[in-house]
């Protein structure tokens, strides 16, 4: 195998290596922005029981992540219509929400699906209203008010955790708008590092396939050219002269 054609297996390696590292890198800091951050829609959200709650969410590795990563941030932005009462968001340990919402009919979010926007939810039956989520003391993050527009930021922690969403009051209906997020600070950073990588692999492959279709095929002799005939030692004869007067005159 020829030096030429190596080199172009290794470019056309570096090429497809690069690229598609450098397509990642572009689709992580696509999805995540600068900051790291990716968010939905405003969404509307409706329920006619008690309380819309997500399924139970087992966070971990949290504590042992990079510090330079970040801690990953979950945010709600929950926006009510003009005179409708507070709507309350919170984020719970997931053994603590479910004791306070056990036997209390409630919706528990299975899927969503993005576009359009549905979320698919189990109903759970009940009979119990409990008491106003606000007064509860278990939440490790619940929501602050600012007008019509309810806003939660919750740092992530290692454990089981529920998101809950329902009226101050804890009366059936709820009915709001809500925008979800998730931010990690760190993988915009991440995002670049991995285009930059990818870019500079890529142009490595670049430079090898030029070099590569620059060289060329050392020429090969033709059969028979490296033995020419050894010229003869005996001396011509001349024109006009007899080879056997030669011999009688050296006599």
């Amino acid at each position: 195998m020829t030096r030429r054609i190596v080199l172009s297996i290794l470019a056309a390696v570096l090429i497809v290596i690069g690229g598609l590292t450098a397509l990642s890198g572009a689709a992580i800091m696509l999805l995540f922005r600068s900051d790291g951050r990716v968010e939905s829609g405003m969404e509307r959200i409706t329920t006619p029981t008690q309380a819309l709650v997500s399924r139970t969410g087992d966070v971990t590795g949290v504590s042992a992540a990079p510090t330079w990563l970040g801690r990953p941030t979950m945010s709600v932005t929950l926006t009510d219509p003009p005179g409708a009462a507070a709507t309350f968001v919170g984020v719970g340990p997931a053994a603590a929400v479910n004791a306070y919402l056990a036997n209390v009919p409630h919706d528990v979010v299975t899927d969503v699906e993005v576009t359009p926007f549905v979320l698919q939810t189990a109903r759970q039956p009940g009979t119990r209203t409990p008491a106003p989520p606000g007064e509860q003391t278990f939440w490790v993050a619940k929501g602050t008010q600012n007008g019509t527009t309810t806003n939660l930021s919750w740092q992530a922690q290692d454990g089981e955790y529920r998101v809950v969403i329902m009226n101050g009051s804890a009366a059936a209906g709820v009915d709001t708008n809500a925008r979800f997020g998730v931010a990690v600070p760190g993988l915009g950073n991440v995002g670049l590092l991995v285009l930059i990588i990818g870019l500079v692999i890529l142009a490595v492959g670049v430079v090898l396939l030029v070099i590569a279709l620059a060289m060329r095929s050392r020429p090969t002799a033709p059969p028979g050219a490296g033995s020419a005939a050894a010229p003869s030692s005996a001396p011509a004869a001349g024109p006009g002269r007899d080879p056997a007067r030669v011999d009688q005159a050296g006599q």
